[in-house]
């Protein structure tokens, strides 16, 4: 069931300082909002208008302040249509589903940037920063990695390696900010990635000089990509 009218909240409710329960904003977990805040209220209306049912829609948004977002919101799916169809009705405005312009984070223009700035600082993470002892740990001597040249293929996958992390990413960031995505990347660098990889060290039998070097490659690589990330996303733009 989908409210097709929403009722006006009383002021101090429809401007309050809220934390979303969980299981509506489970991407930003404890983040509080204050609707008093254009920008913060459009992002709580669109986490509950997409993940939330009639309750929550009650609860949190009011129909007249909607209708005023609703330029830069946009249709996030059909329930946000209809539910925001019938708050314009509500407050005396009337849109056809044809004329609304839909409103989208610029995590096109985030992913793309931060895949790339993962890509590029992992040719000179692995070449000018510590392709030497990297080279080394691997058993590469300096005539074969002169005479060696990368396969098309392995540019392709790293790329597309680069683009699965960024989005992933991207999903957990949100709108948070630049502080809020070097934060996320931080800790999935450390928490996650250098994790992982300081498992799989156990059973490598390689020096900790090598699992350092990557290690580290995968902790700044992903903070870079938070930042590029939260950034950018931050930013609400026409699509």
């Amino acid at each position: 069931m989908v409210p097709t009218r929403l009722p006006r909240l009383n002021l101090d409710d429809a401007l309050a300082t809220v934390e979303l329960p969980l299981h509506l904003n489970w991407s930003e977990r404890g983040r509080v909002f204050n609707l008093r805040d254009r920008r913060q209220r459009a992002r709580v209306y669109e986490v509950v208008l997409r993940e939330g049912g009639p309750a929550n829609v009650r609860a949190y948004i009011d129909g007249a302040l909607l209708a005023d977002l609703w330029a830069e919101l946009g249709a996030a799916g059909c329930r946000t249509q209809r539910v925001a169809d019938g708050c314009c009705r509500r407050a005396g405005r009337r849109f056809h589903r044809s004329t609304l312009p839909i409103m989208s984070h610029n995590w096109v223009v985030a992913v793309l940037l931060a895949a790339l700035a993962f890509f590029a600082l992992g040719g000179l993470w692995y070449t000018v920063l510590f392709g030497k002892p990297w080279r080394k740990e691997m058993g590469i001597t300096d005539e074969q990695s002169q005479g060696a040249t990368p396969m098309m293929m392995q540019f392709v996958w790293s790329i597309l390696i680069s683009l699965v992390i960024a989005f992933t990413l991207s999903k957990l960031i949100g709108d948070g900010g630049i502080n809020y995505g070097f934060k996320v990347g931080a800790g999935t660098g450390v928490g996650i990635g250098a994790a992982i990889l300081a498992q799989n060290h156990i059973y490598e039998s390689k020096t900790l000089r090598f699992f350092a070097i990557n290690a580290g490659y995968v902790v700044v690589g992903l903070t870079i990509m938070g930042a590029v990330i939260g950034l950018v996303q931050a930013q609400a733009v026409p699509i």
